[in-house]
């Protein structure tokens, strides 16, 4: 009783090696294709950021100065009273 089963289940399974090897072969191209997308994503982050960091760094150093400038005009503000 067993055996028309499993010999039914193995044809199934060899007659569907074929499309099962072509599925196999798509889905690893299709990895493969959003592999390269990811790092292909990540070095253009990396690049915008480093395009950036000399202006976030003049930033800082102008928002350093005038709260400098600030804390200098608060504190000469404090004296004349």
């Amino acid at each position: 009783m067993l055996g028309p089963l499993v010999s039914t289940t193995v044809a199934q399974t060899v007659s569907d090696g074929g499309r099962n090897s072509s599925n196999l072969a798509g889905a690893r191209a299709a990895h493969e294709e959003s592999v390269e997308r990811y790092q292909q994503t990540v070095l253009v982050a990396f690049r915008e950021v480093e395009d950036c960091l000399p202006t976030c760094a003049g930033s800082a150093r102008t928002h350093r100065r005038v709260e400098s400038a600030t804390i200098e005009l608060t504190l000469s503000q404090v004296d004349d009273f």
